[in-house]
């Protein structure tokens, strides 16, 4: 499944975010300095963003009788 085309649905913000915590492997942590952003804000984007991934992905699937 292509993931990459949700993933441009975001904001440009979360890609980054999504981006660094699952293709660059940092940490939360490391990403909220790599950011300038604050780590409670960085998580509940992380949080927000991961599930609006899933539900694009569920309905992608949904549409893909695969």
């Amino acid at each position: 499944m292509d993931v990459c085309a949700p993933i441009g649905l975001l904001s440009e913000t979360d890609q980054v975010i999504i981006r660094l915590t699952y293709w660059d492997g940092f940490k939360q942590k490391q990403a909220d300095e790599i950011l300038a952003m604050p780590e409670g804000t960085l998580r509940s984007r992380h949080h927000r963003a991961r599930e609006s991934l899933r539900r694009m992905l569920e309905k992608t699937e949904l549409l893909d009788p695969r």
